[in-house]
């Protein structure tokens, strides 16, 4: 006898699933998520402005609202 559970309706999730998969399998060809820093040696004695004519790199952030700062009041009263 068999204890397995059949889920009904998993469409999105398998659609979820396979968008995932294909994505991390681009990133990992594309090295997306490694890092490729210069070793010290290569950055010793440069000053800051030299390191980044030669090493030039790209930063991004996005804002976050994982709550509001406290001892802002609400606008809604």
């Amino acid at each position: 006898m068999s204890n397995t559970i059949e889920l009904a309706q998993t469409g999105k999730r398998d659609y979820l699933k396979s968008l995932e998969k294909k994505y991390q399998e681009e990133w990992e060809q594309a090295h997306i998520f490694e890092t490729d820093a210069p070793a010290q040696e290569e950055t010793a004695g440069l000053t800051p402005a030299e390191i980044h004519q030669r090493f030039p790199k790209m930063v991004t952030r996005s804002p976050s609202k994982i709550g509001s700062p406290q001892g802002i009041p609400s606008s809604t009263g």
